[in-house]
């Protein structure tokens, strides 16, 4: 299987050439409701970044499931809304900090990664699933080693989840809204130009190579600071 979706995109990626992912986050004015959809005027201008696949043979390829991500910005939060292109949609946790990664069934999860002050080894990781159950925890990064702090929650965060159907028994996909407050990750004076480490993940099983991002990090393993996106804090959306 993974060799004919090899051929199916050509030779594969040397991981040394493959960029870092960039985007531009928008700042808005208007109120964003946490309900799970899109259909604010906001949304509709947020920059598109799609997710492709993170490593081996396929990493940067597009996948044949879509996901994509938004995002926006005010003083208050940063808003992150997933989209995920889905007709088998699992949910096998259910409760706060349930581990999410550690799947019963088989992936199915979103994540964000924050790090807000470059270089200071420490960043945020928050994990939704498409029934709204959130894991976060923070990172702190020892000699290149991942530490993580499970006792860490993202204060004052709001989430919500949605699921798009097509038919009675047939989904084509799930969201997730999320409005991160600043505060909660360290970043108390977001500004114009401010550039935060981030990326952008998700886990699915139903994919030959269930492992998506937006930056890919070309390892096993989300986890690779110096391979999370730049994402700039830009100016307000306009008409």
């Amino acid at each position: 299987m993974l060799l004919l979706i090899a051929a199916a995109f050509g030779c594969a990626q040397n991981p040394r050439d493959i960029p870092i992912a960039r985007g531009t986050c928008f700042r808005t004015e208007d109120t964003i409701r946490m309900d799970g959809s899109d259909d604010e005027w906001a949304w509709s201008r947020a920059e598109v970044l799609s997710l492709v696949e993170n490593n081996g043979p396929g990493a940067n390829q597009i996948p044949p499931l879509k996901t994509y991500v938004r995002t926006l910005w005010n003083e208050n939060y940063l808003y992150v809304f997933f989209f995920c292109e889905d007709h088998h949609i699992r949910v096998d946790y259910r409760r706060r900090d349930d581990p999410l990664w550690d799947a019963k069934e088989g992936l199915e999860l979103v994540e964000v990664i924050l790090m807000p002050k470059q270089g200071a080894g420490r960043y945020y990781e928050i994990n939704v699933n498409p029934a709204g159950v959130v894991l976060d925890v923070a990172v702190n990064v020892e000699r290149g080693i991942p530490r993580f702090d499970p006792a860490w929650d993202a204060l004052g965060m709001s989430v919500a989840t949605a699921r798009r159907s097509t038919g009675v028994d047939h989904f084509d996909g799930w969201t997730v809204e999320l409005a991160i407050p600043w505060r909660s990750v360290g970043c108390s004076r977001p500004d114009v130009g401010v550039q935060l480490r981030a990326n952008f993940h998700r886990g699915e099983a139903d994919l030959a190579m269930p492992h998506l991002s937006w930056s890919p990090t070309v390892r096993a393993s989300f986890h690779v600071p110096k391979r999370f996106g730049v994402l700039t804090l830009g100016e307000n959306l306009s008409e």
